[in-house]
């Protein structure tokens, strides 16, 4: 999967996924992507899904197409409606499982 993901991407791809902050009221996640090539987004969020404003941050100025494995943090179900303009989403196999 991920070398037919690299030939599609004209720019590295993003791994992205999720962790919980432990003793933090209201329960937090901190949503975060790392690229082939070691740029790190995060993004602190308090929705249950993949917010679609952490995608948008990942598109680069030139407007270039990313593309993102997403990891099993979250079912394709709570992924956004609509994917922001210039982003991808792969999922990794994990991801249909169910919870």
């Amino acid at each position: 999967m991920y070398p037919s993901i690299a030939r599609t991407a004209q720019s590295e791809p993003y791994w992205a996924g999720r962790t919980r902050l432990h003793g933090v009221t209201p329960a937090t996640d901190v949503v975060s992507a790392v690229s082939t090539r070691g740029w790190v987004r995060f993004m602190l969020t308090t929705e249950a899904g993949l917010p679609p404003e952490f995608l948008t941050r990942l598109v680069p100025p030139s407007g270039r197409t990313v593309h993102v494995v997403v990891d099993a943090s979250w079912a394709t179900v709570d992924w956004p409606r609509r994917v922001p303009d210039g982003v991808v989403l792969h999922p990794l196999p994990s991801c249909e499982r169910g919870r």
